[in-house]
C-alpha cells in the first residue's frame, strides 16, 4: 500500500517541516550545494559557518538542536559532530 501524505499538496514554508535532507560534508573550499533552510545536529558539534557575505562564525551545538541559519558553507578546519541540513 502506497504511503498517505496528506500535506504533499501544501507549499513547504519556513514554519512547515522540511521535505529533504542530506548529511553535511564540511569543506573549506566548496559551499553546501543546496542552501539549507535550517541544521539538525545529530551528534554535538562544533562548526565554523560562513554566510553570503563571507562572515565565518564558529558555533558550539548540542546534539538534538535544530539551528535556524542558512549558512552557505561549513568549514572543514576544527569540525567535529554530525550536522544534517534541512531543506
Amino acid at each position: 500500500m502506497p504511503q498517505i501524505d496528506p500535506t504533499k499538496e501544501y507549499q513547504s514554508g519556513l514554519i512547515g517541516p522540511a521535505r529533504r535532507f542530506y548529511l553535511v560534508v564540511p569543506s573549506d573550499s566548496a559551499d553546501l550545494p543546496i542552501r539549507p533552510r535550517a541544521l539538525y545536529c545529530s551528534v554535538a558539534a562544533m562548526a565554523t559557518m560562513r554566510d553570503e557575505t563571507g562572515t565565518e562564525v564558529p558555533c558550539t551545538i548540542p546534539a538534538g538542536a535544530i539551528v535556524d541559519i542558512q549558512p552557505v558553507r561549513i568549514l572543514a578546519a576544527g569540525y567535529s559532530g554530525t550536522l544534517i541540513a534541512l531543506y
